[in-house]
């Protein structure tokens, strides 16, 4: 039995010619393929092209390859990552993963199964980019990977948390292998069996969190069983003995619990009001909270930090909360709803340490309001493209744009250099960002990063 490849007019050609010289042929148009998308040629094979490598072509950036696997022959689009690891087999299965303050301890069973017979070489386990740890990979000949047990390749790894917190620089880490097959370096994540569901509501809740050395650390898994470690410098206000106790895990497991029991027994639901970091009163949010409690009054509350200019024409209504106090973290937990500009993780610390916070996002619903629909329905002073607030515009010059000042509101608006009409003249349209740009998106020269 003997398998050709051909590219004929941006079309694949696969043949299957037998020894009675009977043929069967598959034919793809390569515009057809879907990257990273395996494609059965529905071509079997004999025991002597069970896997085999019939077609490896560049195109682009990606690799073209039809190789046999199992006794099927398959078809391929893929990057050059993807492409090489589809020449072998991995057996990569975390037993167990645990975090504390000696450090990071992984129990993992991993291995090639190398049925084609490629090269492996120079394997190591990386903390992305903070450490890395070379280490014997077992390659096996067989078949397949059901014919490995997972003592054969059994591996225990230990990363001190001092040296893991030596990066100042990189906040998410992914747990990865590394190695190189043929000469290239392939990576894959690491892969744990305890991994919440895709589905799972606590799906974002720390496995393990905790401080050390002026660095909040946690251990994560991804609903796709990837293995995240997290290091973050410690924001101001969690060096305060208050925040300590308010965010210590007796306390907010307490509220936490309390808060569940009250939101099932009460038929009164409380929403909470924020903005950015609650930092901020310009989005709309604050008037949108003002028209929620005068037609549902005692319903609802706006958080906002008291370190921050709007807070001071705010505190005197009654509902509104400043930020880490202790009705604010009560509130955290009793409140059924979130509505915002933003993501609940504004409502505290960002990555927040406290498992109880992020466990209580994923139990409340969330109303997101669209920063554009706000701006633009005005519904406050404070709540539209008013110069020196956080949402007024900021030219970026590869762009060619330039702003122009409407005095009679105080509202920016864009005038673009193109489109030219028929004559040859400039024919100005007007734009509104429906979304906030920061400045920290630019870089030094004004270019868009």
């Amino acid at each position: 039995m003997t398998f050709y490849t051909r590219i004929d007019d941006d079309t694949l050609v696969v043949t299957k010619s037998t020894e009675d010289s009977s043929a069967a042929v598959w034919t793809k148009n390569l515009p057809d393929l879907t990257l990273n998308t395996l494609e059965d040629t529905f071509l079997s094979t004999d025991a002597e092209n069970k896997y085999r490598l019939f077609l490896w072509q560049p195109v682009d950036q990606n690799i073209l390859m039809v190789f046999s696997k199992a006794g099927s022959v398959k078809c391929i689009l893929a990057d050059e990552n993807a492409a090489h690891l589809r020449l072998v087999e991995r057996i990569n299965e975390a037993v167990s993963v645990s975090l504390d303050r000696n450090g990071l301890d992984i129990r993992w069973a991993g291995g090639i199964v190398n049925p084609m017979d490629v090269q492996i070489s120079d394997a190591a386990v990386n903390i992305g980019n903070r450490l890395t740890q070379p280490f014997n990979l077992p390659v096996f000949p067989e078949k397949s990977a059901k014919n490995v047990s997972l003592e054969a390749c059994m591996h225990h790894f230990h990363f001190s948390l001092q040296d893991l917190m030596e990066s100042r620089t990189e906040i998410h880490s992914r747990i990865t292998i590394s190695l190189h097959i043929n000469g290239y370096e392939v990576t894959y994540p690491m892969k744990i069996k305890a991994a919440p569901e895709a589905d799972s509501p606590y799906r974002h809740v720390p496995v393990t969190s905790f401080y050390a050395d002026q660095r909040a650390v946690q251990l994560k898994y991804s609903p796709n069983g990837n293995i995240i470690f997290i290091c973050r410098p410690m924001a101001e206000i969690e060096y305060s003995r208050r925040f300590r106790f308010w965010e210590s895990t007796l306390v907010s497991g307490a509220l936490y619990h309390l808060g569940r029991f009250f939101k099932r027994r009460s038929p009164k639901k409380i929403a909470l009001f924020y903005e950015k970091f609650c930092e901020k009163a310009e989005e709309g949010t604050w008037e949108i909270f003002q028209e929620a409690e005068q037609k549902n009054p005692g319903h609802a509350y706006f958080l906002i930090n008291r370190d921050f200019a709007d807070y001071e024409r705010l505190k005197e209504n009654p509902r509104v909360v400043p930020q880490f106090s202790a009705k604010y973290y009560w509130l955290l937990f009793r409140a059924s709803s979130y509505i915002s500009t933003e993501a609940p993780t504004h409502l505290s610390v960002l990555r927040s340490n406290n498992r109880y916070f992020r466990k209580s996002i994923a139990d409340n619903a969330f109303i997101f309001l669209q920063h554009g629909i706000t701006y633009l329905k005005c519904q406050g002073k404070n709540s539209t493209f008013v110069y020196g607030r956080e949402a007024a515009p900021f030219p970026l010059r590869n762009w060619k744009l330039f702003w122009k000042t409407d005095f009679r509101t105080g509202a920016f608006f864009l005038i673009t250099s193109a489109p030219k009409n028929l004559n040859g003249g400039i024919r100005p349209s007007m734009n509104f960002p429906t979304a906030k740009i920061s400045s920290a998106s630019a870089t030094a020269s004004g270019n868009w990063n």
